[in-house]
């Protein structure tokens, strides 16, 4: 199909062999796993024509699809371990109960428990979900990582801060993991999270947080009262969450993982 009858082959046998070897060694790969073990990236097309051969080259389609997926987030702090991670890989069924309920609403999801209760595997699920379905503009992001980030770009670089501040407020879907982890200060909590959870509430984006902390308890850590004694931004950063979160979802004090 490609130019090359039998006396063409024979011609060219060195080229055509060395095809039919790279051909079956394709054909191996099925996962991204098989392309990091064998190296093998790309696979190519031999064509004849006028007496030419030439190798077009390509993806080879489990490295496609890896590519595919990994665009279609702004922010990915998880490991590539984790990227085939889905709902039904959860085995606390209770916790998959709890869930439909704000999936349904499409209100904000609060995950607090132990450290590594499966709080932070669900939310790879659910962002993973999301990522099959082929929304984009996907975030998962370490608060503490990325938190510190801002308030160094606030700092250092407010087109930087700016570039990244939006990326978040706009980002289809936002998870926040290790929400209360972050060092909380007036930049973090006045500059960074309270106009970045408004912005996502009054613009009904979905948000999804994992904590080792209550709503309650996690509201009391960012209550920082100012020279007047007020403690305004607290209230302000309570009703946001209050507003667009119905129901903690408890993942248990005992690590599963």
């Amino acid at each position: 199909n490609n130019g090359f009858e039998d006396a063409t082959i024979k011609k060219y046998i060195g080229s055509c062999h060395t095809f039919y070897d790279d051909y079956y060694k394709w054909k191996k790969i099925k996962t991204f796993d098989d392309v990091v073990n064998s190296g093998i990236r790309y696979i190519y097309t031999l064509k004849l024509k006028d007496g030419i051969i030439s190798r077009e080259r390509g993806i080879i389609p489990p490295y496609q699809e890896y590519i595919d997926y990994q665009s279609k987030y702004i922010y990915k702090d998880f490991d590539d371990s984790f990227d085939s991670v889905s709902l039904k890989n959860i085995d606390n069924k209770e916790l998959i109960s709890k869930l439909k309920k704000p999936l349904k609403e499409e209100s904000w999801i609060y995950l607090y428990g132990a450290i590594r209760s499966g709080r932070t595997y669900c939310s790879i699920a659910l962002i993973n979900s999301s990522a099959k379905r082929g929304s984009s503009g996907l975030a998962f992001i370490d608060s503490a990582t990325r938190f510190k980030e801002l308030s160094d770009l606030f700092f250092n670089d407010k087109v930087g801060f700016n570039r990244m501040l939006d990326s978040l407020k706009n980002a289809y879907l936002l998870v926040i993991d290790g929400f209360g982890n972050e060092y909380i200060n007036d930049i973090v909590r006045d500059s960074v999270v309270i106009p970045l959870l408004q912005y996502r509430a009054s613009n009904k984006k979905m948000t999804i947080f994992t904590s080792d902390f209550s709503l309650n308890d996690l509201i009391t850590l960012y209550a920082k009262r100012d020279k007047s004694g007020n403690n305004i931004r607290e209230k302000q950063l309570a009703n946001i969450l209050h507003s667009m979160i119905k129901d903690e979802i408890y993942t248990g004090y005992t690590s599963l993982y």
